[in-house]
């Protein structure tokens, strides 16, 4: 879900002290932790066709459009509306089951 294509050129402006949402505490992202999301950065996914992409246009923190084409080759369920947190996912849950048992 919402999958982000290429996290070492988003995540820049994050430099420095963070908080974890969920838990509230705080680390450092640093310039070595992009360099590790690029070092596992793939430029060609292998076996498309074995993955499942789910998106809603309106997510806040990824463009939509730069995942379809990365993941053009695989199935691709896109909504219009939703958010990043992928809103009313429970209404997937038998596609989900469909793709996976296929």
């Amino acid at each position: 879900m919402n999958p982000a294509v290429s996290p070492h050129e988003l995540l820049h402006e994050y430099l420095g002290k963070n908080k974890n949402y969920h838990t509230g505490k705080e680390y450092e992202f640093t310039a070595d932790h992009i360099e590790q999301l690029k070092a596992v950065y793939i430029v060609h996914i292998h076996s498309p066709e074995n993955l499942m992409v789910m998106l809603q246009k309106d997510d806040e923190v990824l463009d939509y459009r730069l995942t379809e084409k990365k993941y053009s080759e695989s199935y691709l369920l896109i909504e219009s509306g939703g958010n990043h947190s992928f809103e009313n996912f429970e209404q997937h849950c038998e596609t989900i089951y469909r793709f996976l048992k296929s």
